[in-house]
């Protein structure tokens, strides 16, 4: 693109552009002589011009025409606001304008349109900075799942080894004791591998929504009773129940993935000797509304916007075994319902989650 030359004169000294400004921003050199510089420019780059002018202007009134011109010299970025409201930038290297006996008349500049190269850089930063963020979330989370397969690993291959080496003298507690262990490590690799499974379905499009007809009530219990057992958490769990006896039609797998994700954080966020709240109570015969409370370390305010992401764990949850994909499971699933999901907490008072699911009742 041809450059551009614009010079802005002092007192009674007139200004001139170029007319290979319309092809700059898309005026003539005419119209953008009769604009001002808040018209023509960005705010930023506004007051940047009236900064240049005023030191230019102080020269004007302090210099003689002699000296160096390079002394003078000035190179910047300036953003000018086109005919369709769009940002182009130039960069601009400015002098002192003269006349012919060497009387300072002016300020000379000299355009150059660098749209596209700022936008080629702008971009390549973009996909850097990008690629360093997935590189390090791929760190991050193949050392989580690495850890979340690791530790019950250890326990099944150990206590498999303990049970072979000493099976004939070890007293039958500690061998159940062994294979209650072992069961739980197999448990947690399987929850683990079924969240990542649904995550991949999930970012597949292929995880739908089944509606089958169930006992909610039964479901629920069950479900609660199954969590507590696989974490040794027999009495944590308090139910409260307000819900009619009967058939429902919901997607029951969702379901079950909702609940237990939810009730497995409460315990795994709180300490052993607190209680769970696990309500379930109907709305108005179409809606069921699922209250999970704990009264656990509760969820920073700077993690809140960030703790539906995949892998995403809060800052305070170090030291504390997971992987970061229970919640994002759960709004996911939530979501394919058609219902709703709100968290609430206090930093070391507990955090309370409320899902509304719609259903059918079955006559």
């Amino acid at each position: 693109m041809t450059d551009v030359i614009w010079i802005i004169g002092f007192e009674a000294h007139p200004s001139y552009v170029t007319p290979s400004i319309q092809h700059l921003i898309g005026i003539s050199d005419e119209e953008f002589l009769s604009k001002s510089y808040e018209e023509l420019l960005s705010a930023d780059s506004s007051r940047a011009l009236r900064q240049l002018l005023d030191y230019y202007e102080d020269v004007f009134k302090t210099v003689s025409g002699s000296g160096d011109p390079a002394k003078y010299s000035r190179s910047f970025e300036i953003e000018f606001i086109d005919q369709n409201e769009n940002m182009k930038i130039a960069e601009i290297k400015a002098n002192l304008h003269k006349d012919e006996d060497g009387k300072i008349m002016g300020v000379h500049l000299l355009l150059r349109d660098i749209t596209d190269r700022k936008r080629f850089e702008e971009n390549t930063v973009k996909m850097l900075n990008r690629e360093k963020e997935l590189n390090k979330f791929k760190t991050q989370v193949i050392s989580t799942i690495s850890h979340e397969f690791r530790t019950p690993i250890s326990i099944i291959y150990s206590n498999l080894q303990l049970l072979k080496k000493f099976s004939y003298k070890i007293e039958e507690g500690i061998q159940k004791d062994a294979f209650e262990l072992t069961t739980i490590a197999i448990q947690s690799l399987s929850k683990t591998l079924d969240n990542l499974t649904l995550l991949n379905q999930s970012n597949k499009g292929v995880l739908s929504y089944t509606a089958v007809e169930f006992d909610l009530l039964k479901e629920c219990r069950r479900i609660a009773s199954e969590i507590s057992s696989i974490n040794h958490n027999d009495g944590r769990i308090i139910t409260k129940f307000n819900f009619p006896a009967g058939m429902v039609t919901m997607d029951k797998t969702l379901l079950n993935h909702v609940l237990s994700n939810l009730l497995v954080n409460a315990l795994k966020f709180s300490s052993d000797d607190t209680k769970v709240e696990f309500l379930l109570q109907d709305i108005d015969g179409s809606r069921a509304t699922f209250m999970i409370r704990d009264q656990g370390i509760g969820i920073p305010e700077e993690d809140r916007e960030l703790i539906f992401e995949s892998f995403y764990r809060g800052t305070n949850a170090k030291g504390i075994k997971g992987t970061g994909l229970g919640l994002s499971i759960a709004r996911r699933c939530v979501e394919l319902q058609k219902g709703t999901i709100e968290i609430t907490s206090k930093l070391e008072k507990g955090t309370e989650v409320n899902v509304i699911l719609p259903y059918e009742r079955t006559k």
